[in-house]
């Protein structure tokens, strides 16, 4: 779980940086970071169900809400590039 929480920033990042030299491989970039968003949210969801009542629940879904917000922050993010690079 912590590398892959710890891999959403680098992704972004890195995706910045390549945004200016190579289009597919800023958006495959940003494609990861969902996909470790996505993957920090099932982490998460089965940290809550399998350890039950010695977890926080409500922060466990904090923080599943706060990973489906970021991958759709990164989603628009996403579109917003595709539209710089389109016009």
């Amino acid at each position: 779980m912590v590398r892959c929480c710890l891999a959403i920033p680098w992704q972004i990042a890195e995706a910045h940086s390549r945004r200016f030299e190579g289009k597919e491989q800023a958006l495959k970039l940003l494609e990861e970071a969902m996909a470790s968003c996505n993957r920090m949210a099932v982490y998460l969801e089965q940290t809550r169900d399998i350890l039950g009542p010695g977890v926080d629940r409500a922060l466990c879904e904090d923080l599943i809400r706060g990973y489906q917000k970021t991958r759709i922050k990164i989603f628009n993010l996403q579109r917003a590039w595709k539209g710089d690079w389109e016009a």
